[in-house]
C-alpha cells in the first residue's frame, strides 16, 4: 500500500462518521431537490387526467355519431344569441356544465354553427382560448377535449377539419400524460438526471448501510444473550454437581 492509499484509509477511519454523515444528507438532500423539480415539471407536462363522469362518457360517445334531426333545444351563447340544438348536443352541454357553465356556454356557440369548418373551428377554439391551464381546470379540460373531438370526428373529411382534430389531441396530449405524443413537450429537467441517479444511488447504499447496523447489532445481541444463557447454564450445572457431590457425601 503506498503512502497516499494509507493516508486516505487513515483518514477515513479517523473520520468515517462524519463522512457518512456528509453522504446521508448530500444523498438525501440531493434526491430531494430532484423530486421537487421533476413534481414541477410533471404538474405541467405530465398530470394524470382525472375521473369523468359518466354524462361525459355517454356524450362522447353520442357525438362521434352524427344524427340527422334539426335543432330544437334553445340554448344561450355567451354572446347573447339563441341557438338551437339537437339532444344529444343538449345532453353534452348540460353534462359539462356541471363542471363549467361558461364553457357549456361556449359548446352551445360551436354546435350552433352549421357548417362543418366553422363547427371544428370554434370546437377547436374552446380548448384553445376558453379552459384555463390551471390545474383546478382539468376535469373540465378534459371533458371539453372528449366531447370537442367527439364532435369533430363526426364531420365530413377535409384538409382544416383534420387539421383541427389533431390540435385539439395534442393540445390535450400536452396537458396530461397521454398516449399521444406531445410535439411541443420539453424533456425532464437535467437537474433531475444529474441530482437524480447518484442521489438515488447514496440513498440506495444508506438504506444498505442501515439494514449492515442493524443486523450487525441484533447478532451481537444475540451472541450476548447466549453467552449469558450459556454462563447460567454452566453456573446451574456446577451448582447441581456441587450440591449432589455434598449429598453423596452425607449419605
Amino acid at each position: 500500500m503506498s503512502a497516499t492509499e494509507e493516508a486516505s484509509t487513515n483518514f477515513f477511519q479517523k473520520h468515517k462518521r462524519i463522512v457518512v454523515a456528509l453522504i446521508v444528507v448530500s444523498s438525501f438532500l440531493g434526491a430531494a431537490v430532484a423530486g421537487l423539480q421533476f413534481k414541477r415539471y410533471a404538474d405541467v407536462w405530465l398530470r394524470h387526467p382525472p375521473r369523468m363522469p359518466q354524462c361525459v362518457l355517454i356524450s362522447q360517445r353520442l357525438l362521434s355519431r352524427p344524427e340527422n334531426v334539426s335543432g330544437s333545444i334553445p340554448h344561450m351563447t355567451p354572446d347573447g344569441n339563441m341557438v338551437y340544438l339537437r339532444p344529444t348536443e343538449d345532453k353534452a352541454i348540460r353534462c359539462l356544465s356541471r363542471l363549467s357553465t361558461a364553457t357549456g356556454g361556449h359548446f352551445a356557440a360551436a354546435f350552433g354553427e352549421v357548417e362543418p369548418e366553422k363547427r371544428a373551428r370554434a370546437l377547436a377554439a374552446i380548448l384553445r382560448d376558453h379552459v384555463s391551464t390551471e390545474t383546478s381546470a382539468d376535469s373540465e379540460a378534459l371533458a371539453a377535449y372528449l366531447l370537442a373531438s367527439s364532435a369533430i370526428r363526426a364531420l365530413p373529411k377535409s384538409d382544416e377539419i383534420d387539421n383541427l382534430r389533431k390540435e385539439v389531441q395534442e393540445r390535450n396530449a400536452c396537458r396530461f400524460d397521454m398516449r399521444t405524443q406531445c410535439p411541443i413537450r420539453p424533456p425532464i429537467p437535467k437537474i433531475v438526471w444529474f441530482l437524480g441517479i447518484p442521489s438515488s444511488m447514496g440513498v440506495v447504499v444508506t438504506f444498505g448501510w442501515g439494514i449492515k447496523a442493524g443486523l450487525s447489532r441484533l447478532m451481537t445481541w444475540l451472541k450476548k444473550r447466549r453467552a449469558s444463557k450459556e454462563k447460567k447454564d454452566d453456573s446451574k450445572t456446577k451448582t447441581t454437581a456441587s450440591e449432589n457431590k455434598e449429598s453423596d457425601s452425607t449419605g
